[in-house]
Order: structure tokens, then sequence, then C-alpha cells
């Protein structure tokens, strides 16, 4: 069974198994354009060019699509505060407004990082 190192913002963590590869993705720790690496292999990948890896975001896109539909009667509009380098009224930047399919898509794009906001 393959054994998978993941890079997150330039950092490896690893070897884990498939399956508890595909368990963190289903949990939302990593996002599309993380980079991943097969033990043995050859070169770093992101997520979307491993089939049954790009296959769990597809499920997960397609499951937030279908929420996002369901839930449209009640779609109210977002702003992102993302952090900037200055302090006091300027440490945030206000982005937006989206609707809750566009931060979704920008979430799992890997465009809106947890860290960015936090």
């Amino acid at each position: 069974m393959p054994r998978w190192y993941v890079s997150i913002e330039s950092k490896a963590s690893g070897p884990f198994e498939t399956a508890d590869v595909i368990e963190s993705i289903r949990q939302r720790k990593y996002v599309v354009v993380d980079l991943v690496f097969q033990e043995g292999g050859a070169l770093w990948q992101s997520f979307d060019e491993i089939g049954e890896f790009k296959q769990v975001f597809d499920e997960i896109k397609a499951q937030d699509e279908s929420r996002s539909k369901a839930n449209s009667h009640l779609t109210h509009p977002w702003v992102l505060l993302k952090k900037t380098k200055a302090e006091g009224p300027e440490k945030y930047l206000q982005e937006g407004p989206y609707s809750t399919e566009e931060v979704l898509n920008q979430i799992y794009n890997g465009v809106v990082q947890y860290s960015d906001y936090a």
C-alpha cells in the first residue's frame, strides 16, 4: 500500500497511509492545491493530479455545491477580513462581498488560507 508525504506551506509531514490522507481530506485539513509525494515516487504533485485524491475533492465540492443550492434561500453575502502586516484599524483588509458558493470555491481551490485570516 502506498505511503504519502504532504507539504503544506513548505512543511512536509508523513508518511501517511492512503486511507489516512483521504480521511484528512474529508476533514478539510488539505486543499486541492497542496502538494503530495508518494514514497518511492519521482516528484511532488498537487492533490488534483492524483486520481484517487482528486475524486475525494470532487465529491466534497459536489456536496458543498448541493448544500449551497439547498440553502440558497438563506444566502447572505460574506465579507472576509484578511490579515495585513499593519497595526491598528488597518490590521485587516476587507474582501468581498462574496456568495456562499464563491467562498466555498475559494476554500476548495486554496485561495482562502486559514493562516491569512486567523
